[in-house]
């Protein structure tokens, strides 16, 4: 069973920072590089029409930055691209005509992935270090179902929990509100040791 070659993958993420670390603005572009991914996919025997998914992200209100760093895992990935596309082709709905049952296909495997996780660990983020390029590459195959190269399932859910970017905010904002509250306890404590203070040596005056 083909499988997505995790070091592999970081690797050309760690290549995209370095390229190209602020995530194209123009929209042909990117349209550009969908259009190169259908390739790869229409080379490994599942054509799908450009037609059928580039105005569709076009007019998506969604957060699509992954797509840039996600496609080019799948041009210069072999590996990567094989475990996609045959997972592509499983999720094909056979009861839809090919061209519209390849387009959907596309659309699960890359598409939805890119803009579900993007809700939490945008590109920006990505682009950061080797931690969140692995998660990126980990929730994309969580996401779809294919497996981690060398890993058993197990495995790679306790990877994907630890590398958790959600879960480190939160623990991160968490921290921060107990530091907060620590201070604030503490300017307490002094304030009432400065009025005790104050009262002692007003009743020696006396």
């Amino acid at each position: 069973m083909s499988a997505i070659p995790l070091p592999e993958a970081v690797a050309i993420l760690t290549r995209v920072a370095a390229s190209r670390p602020e995530l194209p603005t123009d929209e042909a572009a990117l349209h550009l590089r969908v259009v190169r991914a259908l390739d790869a996919f229409a080379e490994r025997g599942l054509p799908v029409a450009p037609e059928r998914v580039v105005p569709r992200i076009a007019a998506s209100h969604g957060d699509l930055s992954l797509l840039d760093p996600m496609v080019a895992i799948l041009l210069e990935s072999e590996r990567a691209a094989a475990a996609i596309v045959a997972r592509a082709r499983e999720l094909s709905p056979p009861e839809l005509p090919a061209e519209a049952s390849a387009a959907l296909s596309f659309r699960r495997v890359v598409v939805d992935p890119a803009e579900s996780i993007g809700r939490y660990l945008p590109r920006s983020v990505v682009m950061q270090n080797d931690f969140r390029r692995e998660e990126l590459v980990r929730a994309w195959a969580a996401a779809i179902g294919v497996s981690i190269e060398g890993e058993t399932a197990e495995k790679s859910a306790r990877a994907l929990e630890r590398l958790d970017y959600r879960r480190i905010r939160a623990d991160e904002e968490r921290l921060q509100i107990e530091r907060s509250v620590l201070a604030e306890h503490a300017e307490a404590v002094r304030e009432k040791q400065r009025r005790e203070a104050e009262a002692l040596a007003s009743a020696q005056r006396e």
